[in-house]
């Protein structure tokens, strides 16, 4: 579930949502990290897609806690 960041009415319940898919996302993109850098290991021609991979996974979590951080944000101001 992906809150509505930025809501007037965001709560708790929003925090919680955005950070149960927040520690989704990191940990999905860690585990896939892991994976590919152990295939990498073992096959070096592999280390582009890795770095591709990475750089993906990089840019979704850093939108996700840019979004996490805003909502955590609009809450603290009430």
């Amino acid at each position: 579930m992906k809150p509505a960041i930025g809501r007037e009415d965001a709560d708790e319940n929003d925090f919680g949502a955005a950070l149960a898919d927040f520690r989704h996302c990191l940990f999905n993109s860690l585990g896939v990290m892991m994976a590919l850098a152990e295939l990498a290991r073992r096959d070096p021609a592999k280390y582009q897609r890795l770095a591709e991979v990475v750089l993906e996974k990089s840019e979704v979590l850093r939108d996700r806690m840019t979004a996490l951080s805003s909502l955590f944000e609009s809450l603290k101001a009430k």
